[in-house]
């Protein structure tokens, strides 16, 4: 069993190798948001795409590989890493390199979870900041944006030209 236990590690080290790219991707989208680089931002989303494939292709390859494990068993297969840990016939050293690399796991997949979490505020309020820019060109206003207060627009002097502004500054 060790010797599938270690493959079975091989295999989740892969996994968890994409989730600390996709991780590296969300971080670096965070930098496109704050530079305001929509091209940057663009592609990031589509190597984001295909790291997300490699991510299910990965965790296909896992789910075959325990089903294999557990055919020859002769029992139902564990969809979970935990489930797994709980055979039987899985010595000592096996079930702690099992848990360490699904703690490892959860660590990168609770990072990304917040790293995401914040992209996804990031980019709302940006879409937030340039619909009050728009609408104060259309509505003929000059009025200031106060992201965190909602409806409440302070009026500056009116100027009858609105004049863009570069948002990289």
């Amino acid at each position: 069993m060790n010797k599938l236990v270690k493959e079975l590690c091989d295999i989740l080290k892969d996994e968890e190798n994409s989730y600390l790219n996709l991780l590296r991707i969300e971080q670096k989208k965070q930098d496109a948001v704050l530079e305001r680089d929509g091209k940057l931002l663009k592609n990031l989303c589509e190597e984001e795409e295909g790291e997300i494939q490699n991510i299910e292709t990965r965790e296909s390859k896992r789910l075959k590989f325990l089903e294999n494990i557990a055919r020859e068993k002769g029992v139902k297969a564990p969809q979970k890493i935990s489930e797994l840990e709980k055979w039987p016939d899985i010595d000592d050293a096996s079930k702690k390199m099992l848990i360490k690399e699904r703690q490892s796991l959860f660590e990168i997949l609770s990072e990304l979870d917040s790293v995401t979490n914040t992209t996804a505020k990031m980019l709302k309020d940006s879409a937030d900041f340039f619909r009050e820019i728009i609408n104060e060109i259309s509505a003929g206003e000059n009025l200031e944006y106060e992201p965190h207060k909602k409806n409440q627009r302070k009026h500056l002097p009116q100027k009858k030209n609105p004049v863009f502004i570069n948002a990289n500054c």
